[in-house]
């Protein structure tokens, strides 16, 4: 950069400056108006430390039958982050409850890692109305029950009548 020497009429001493453009004369002032919009990571986003010496292995806590948030929870205290979210139906496990993770509970796995998990969407339920075949012929009833999208089961003749099983 070049360099300017001027006198101050006020005291008499000689004064040196630097050149600069008049681009970073405007920007230097403006520079202190800027405003933050985002950032990354986001805010509350756990970050993985640079250095390998806090990269230690941590053990997967089991946080199957768990809500999401009470597994967000246990994962964050041994730090570890809770990963992709899929629901399931299932006949076994609360709806909201979690089915399933991997890593499998008590996995070494590196610090900050993600543990995937499935959520139960409750039992499955059948969408539409399961047709009255009480008194009907098996043919007739094997027609309403496949017409209704079902499927026929084991059918048993018993005393004359029909019992499907």
């Amino acid at each position: 950069m070049e360099q300017l020497a001027r006198t101050n009429q006020n005291t008499g001493k000689r004064c040196t400056f630097q050149k600069t453009s008049l681009l970073r004369t405007l920007l230097l002032p403006l520079s202190m108006f800027l405003i933050v919009v985002a950032a990354q990571p986001s805010w509350g986003q756990v970050v993985a430390p640079s250095s390998d010496r806090d990269q230690k292995d941590v053990m997967v806590p089991a946080v199957i039958d768990l809500t999401r948030h009470e597994a967000r929870k246990e994962l964050r205290e041994a730090d570890l982050e809770l990963g992709r979210i899929a629901r399931e139906s299932s006949s076994t496990v609360t709806e909201g409850h979690i089915i399933s993770q991997d890593p499998a509970p008590h996995t070494e796995v590196r610090r900050y890692s993600r543990v995937d998990v499935v959520i139960s969407k409750g039992p499955t339920t059948l969408e539409g109305t399961i047709p009255n075949v009480v008194g009907s012929t098996q043919a007739t009833a094997t027609a309403a029950i496949i017409g209704a999208g079902l499927v026929v089961g084991t059918v048993a003749v018993i005393g004359g009548g029909f019992l499907q099983l």
